[in-house]
């Protein structure tokens, strides 16, 4: 007390102000000019505490409440911590045992629980975060270094994984954070439990969702049937930052599903997978009922490690169709109990400033990328039209914009200067890849509350409440130029019918088409599966 309020004399007198008007000002006046004479201290563990008590139970505090330890905004671990140091240091001392932290982890070997939670109440085995009483993470520990190296593998596990223990308070369900920037390569091996992974490719590193991500739902619609508790099973990879901000959002804001931390809690295990590096993905073990496979991969084939599966009760697959040049050809498979599926909105994509079209800057916007690097012919195609489109109506400079902005791919972060070129566009034209249908796209544009036109596809079709063309969107065929640079001609010059059709597929996405929804669709085909 006496270094503070002196520091705060000295340095901080505005502050200083403020905390003398929440402090019996004699008092504060004396411990300022008198120093705390060492008469006041004494040689014990604790003195400082036998302080504040002295102040709070003599009524020389102002304003003041009492926070039950581990119950409040700041969990303190000096104490403990250090006892639990200085037990173990003596122990290793007397066994000769040079890795003092060995004595004290879990016996699963996960570097996860760095402490024995069989031992020591303190730690969530699953993260190694340490928790309150009530089980969830402590949102600031003091006193941590009194640990000393016990916690160290952790700390350095923690910073090698770019955090990935982040929670949320709503609903207690690990999250993800911003993208960390690529690993150097490591020469470190992989321990045959995964545990000691250290990250040396983009699939090994965990990714967050974006600090705009929301947990509040936008709708009150009622839904009918019993709750469920659902883990998003973590795989080992992680390319898939946006699936799992999908899903991540879906399950937590749909009012039947509960999203726990652990799969040994969960009713449902959901495996979300992209395989982006399928042979590293390490798949539900048999152990576990009621599995669900969301299988957002690009293309036809099936999952690789499918018959590794045993309890599956629902197989979802984004890419469902074959398209050659961006034309649908057939199906990717005649078994019946893979279902098709697609992306939807969430609610990082949604424009909530909705400006009308007069006040747009853009007539028509096309940000499908067309470097020397890209192979999508179909979409470097679609491209050149706009372009054409744009000489041969001679629209002014800064009146349409054609160009990438963002990073790319489904792994990546979000830039906002491609949200507020979406924002600003009265018209947007995308794509989906030549060879499948669905990408992120298609839902970012329509949440922008512009007119969007794209390439006519299947699978929205397969969806409860499904698209209509000059309804919700324009769906334009990827093949005929003419027929496209008509519709584009006919919606930049008639701008009102344009903008009526923008702001119908704005609302019909939010009604039926957010993350929310897919996981509706999950559980109608899923329910009279489960073993519960």
């Amino acid at each position: 007390v006496h270094d503070v309020l002196l520091f705060l004399y000295t340095r901080e007198r505005d502050f200083l102000s403020f905390l003398l008007s929440h402090f019996d000002f004699s008092l504060a006046f004396y411990y300022i000019f008198t120093h705390l004479q060492e008469k006041c201290r004494i040689d014990m563990r604790g003195d400082d505490q036998s302080i504040h008590n002295y102040l709070y139970y003599t009524n020389r505090f102002k304003n003041v409440i009492t926070v039950p330890h581990r119950r409040g905004s700041i969990h303190v671990v000096g104490y403990h911590a250090a006892r639990i140091r200085e037990n173990v240091t003596k122990e290793a001392e007397e066994k000769g045992i040079h890795d003092v932290g060995s004595l004290v982890k879990g016996s699963g070997g996960r570097w996860q629980e760095w402490l024995d939670t069989k031992r020591y109440d303190l730690l969530d085995p699953h993260t190694g975060l340490i928790v309150n009483l009530d089980g969830s993470p402590s949102a600031q520990v003091h006193q941590v270094d009194r640990f000393g190296p016990l916690n160290h593998q952790w700390m350095k596990k923690m910073i090698e994984y770019n955090w990935p223990y982040n929670r949320s308070p709503e609903r207690g369900v690990a999250l993800f954070e911003a993208e960390a920037p690529p690993h150097q390569p490591s020469q470190k091996q992989a321990s045959s439990t995964g545990d000691d992974l250290v990250p040396t490719h983009p699939c090994l590193t965990k990714k967050v969702i974006p600090h705009n991500f929301s947990m509040k739902s936008i709708r009150t619609a009622s839904h009918q049937g019993r709750s469920y508790n659902v883990n998003l099973w973590d795989d080992g990879t992680y390319c898939k930052l946006r699936e799992m901000m999908l899903n991540t959002e879906g399950f937590s804001l749909h009012p039947r599903t509960y999203l726990v931390h652990s799969p040994d809690d969960a009713d449902i295990i959901v495996w979300v997978s992209t395989r982006g590096m399928w042979e590293r993905e390490v798949p539900p073990p048999n152990n576990y009922s009621n599995v669900v496979l969301l299988d957002y991969a690009d293309g036809c084939t099936l999952h690789q490690s499918l018959g590794q599966v045993k309890h599956l009760v629902g197989h979802f697959k984004r890419s469902f169709v074959n398209r050659i040049d961006g034309v649908f050809k057939h199906n990717c498979t005649t078994d019946q109990s893979v279902l098709p599926f697609a992306y939807s909105g969430v609610q990082a994509f949604i424009n909530h400033k909705i400006n009308s079209y007069k006040q747009r800057k853009y007539d028509v916007t096309n940000m499908l990328r067309n470097g020397p690097s890209i192979t999508d012919k179909r979409r470097k195609i679609i491209v050149k039209y706009t372009k054409s489109f744009v000489q041969k109506h001679s629209l002014k400079d800064g009146t349409y914009f054609i160009g990438n902005l963002g990073s790319q791919g489904a792994n990546s972060g979000f830039d906002n200067r491609y949200f507020e070129v979406l924002a600003n566009s009265k018209i947007i034209v995308t794509a989906n890849p030549a060879g499948w249908e669905g990408d992120f796209r298609l839902w970012e544009a329509l949440l922008s509350g512009a007119l969007v036109f794209v390439d006519q596809m299947a699978i929205l079709d397969w969806m409860l409440y499904s698209f209509q063309h000059k309804k919700h969107l324009i769906m334009y065929n990827p093949m005929n130029q003419t027929e496209f640079e008509n519709l584009l001609e006919y919606y930049v010059e008639n701008e009102a019918e344009a903008e009526a059709i923008g702001l119908r597929g704005y609302d019909h996405t939010l009604a039926h088409h957010m993350a929310e929804d897919r996981v509706s669709y999950i559980l109608n085909n899923i329910e009279s599966k489960l073993k519960l």
